[in-house]
């Protein structure tokens, strides 16, 4: 992974037992590495990630699958009731 963000071999491994704190710079890169945004990076819970990724594929979708999805969780919050 240090070879990959373009840093020497102890960089990662001093960064993870505490010696320092990246720059926001190398934070946000090691989120892409690990193909995540940082708002994914710090989620805290599965739930938040699944509901991240979900909000990030739902932009993808044309108005007419974006409506399909949200009648689709209208129906699930409905059952729930």
């Amino acid at each position: 992974m240090s070879l990959d963000l373009g840093k020497g071999e102890n960089y990662i491994r001093n960064l993870s037992n505490g010696y320092f704190l990246p720059s926001y710079e190398v934070l946000g890169e090691i989120a892409e590495y690990f193909g995540l945004t940082l708002s994914e990076f710090f989620c805290e819970d599965e739930k938040s990630l699944q509901a991240w990724q979900a909000a990030k594929m739902l932009l993808e979708l044309d108005n007419e699958d974006m409506q399909c999805v949200i009648g689709l969780i209208e129906r699930f919050n409905n059952r729930r009731k």
